[in-house]
């Protein structure tokens, strides 16, 4: 199914990057679950450890993203990169980043939508 939603889309080729070891002090069960992958038309996360979950979020379709901390993330040095796409109510996160991922992922995605959306632009009628 997935093929056909999002063709060229090859989750098995993407190499995620687990949470990093200080999440374990926010969330010791779940950061064993955490990991995301960046490709140049995606942004895949994966959260859960005994039901699985990975969004999706292609990067032309991104309207904001932020990164953010709490007090306990702050302590750690971690943060949370949320992605929220345009047309759906789709809001996705990288949670328990180490802080300089979260805004180094955030300025790929933000410089990923921008390509994506040049390209669309060429792309159509004027």
């Amino acid at each position: 199914m997935l093929r056909r939603v999002q063709p060229g889309l090859q989750l098995d080729g993407l190499s995620y990057v687990p949470a990093p070891p200080a999440s374990r002090w926010r969330a010791p069960v779940r950061s064993r679950g955490y990991s995301v992958a960046w490709s140049t038309g995606h942004a895949v996360m994966r959260s859960g450890v005994l039901q699985r979950r990975t969004d999706i979020v292609p990067h032309a379709k991104v309207q904001s993203l932020r990164v953010t901390e709490g007090p306990w993330q702050r302590a750690l040095g971690l943060a949370t990169l949320h992605l929220d796409t345009a047309g759906t109510q789709i809001r996705a996160g990288a949670p328990h980043r180490r802080r300089d991922e979260a805004e180094r992922l955030g300025w790929a995605s933000r410089e990923a939508a921008a390509a994506a959306g040049s390209r669309s632009d060429r792309g159509s009628p004027s």
